[in-house]
């Protein structure tokens, strides 16, 4: 029997964005902040607080804006995007975060622990599921166009990521040699409850790694419409030292739909 703990809803658990990121969360963020400053604008016309670029590079300008965020919610001024301001600003926005993890094993456990630390809701299954019945789950009691980050913690490798324990086999894994036609289907079926600005992390280990892994990336952003983006290395999760429990480890790699730069994805959302 497997052991198998599926995110159906957070609400508290987002992850933490620093000065140095290049991620499409990270655009999601710099749209939302300007949602805010255009509001804030527009009650106070003498309010001196700017637009941000959009491009997904959490640089100087967009450290300056998560501090002026900070300030108005009683905050410190760290310039770090932290979990509970995660929760506040998605909050407002009307949007969530879904997770999937499977805790066969102690190290993907242990982020689950993390997640529930902060509150989250989880359901457990005890049995090997296919794929198909992943999928039918991430959707499960979301609405459409509410989800603005969809994160998968499990074992990986260059070109695919598991899903169930056991032996790795096309049909317990995301895998680049998937029948395309039937890994096609699986990701149209989910493409709905994803933001515009959405995107979604395989956080296993080296799961963007290397020209199979930059494939698999590029062919699920495609259908999924969204970016997609997934560690080069190692991924060793939850860990407290680091404060990584929901960041990539090391280098990643980002697939933006139809070929798109991360710079030119953000810039066409606006």
């Amino acid at each position: 029997m497997l052991s198998i703990f599926f995110k159906i809803k957070l609400s508290a658990i987002y992850t933490l964005l620093r000065r140095g990121d290049r991620l499409p969360s990270v655009t999601a963020v710099q749209l939302m902040l300007n949602n805010i400053a255009r509001n804030e604008i527009a009650s106070n016309p003498n309010s001196i607080v700017e637009l941000i670029a959009v491009d997904g590079i959490f640089g100087s300008q967009t450290e300056r804006r998560v501090k002026h965020y900070q300030s108005r919610l009683g905050y410190a001024q760290t310039g770090v995007l932290e979990p509970e301001q995660w929760r506040i600003l998605l909050s407002t926005h009307h949007l969530n975060v879904k997770d999937y993890a499977d805790t066969s094993d102690i190290e993907v456990q242990r982020v689950v622990n993390e997640l529930n630390e902060y509150g989250g809701e989880t359901v457990t299954i005890n049995q090997s599921i296919q794929r198909e019945e992943v999928f039918r789950r991430i959707i499960s009691g979301t609405a459409s166009n509410s989800i603005v980050l969809l994160r998968i913690f499990s074992h990986g490798g260059p070109g695919y990521i598991r899903l169930t324990s056991g032996i790795t086999t096309h049909e317990t894994s995301i895998h680049l040699r998937s029948r395309e036609q039937e890994l096609d289907q699986l990701f149209r079926s989910i493409k709905h409850i994803m933001v515009p600005y959405g995107s979604m992390e395989l956080h296993g280990c080296r799961v963007g790694q290397g020209a199979v892994g930059a494939r698999l990336l590029s062919r699920i952003a495609n259908v999924l419409g969204v970016p997609v983006s997934a560690g080069r290395t190692y991924q060793y999760m939850a860990n407290r030292a680091t404060n990584n429990t929901f960041r990539f480890e090391g280098r990643t790699h980002t697939k933006c739909p139809n070929g798109m730069s991360l710079r030119d994805w953000s810039e066409s959302l606006l």
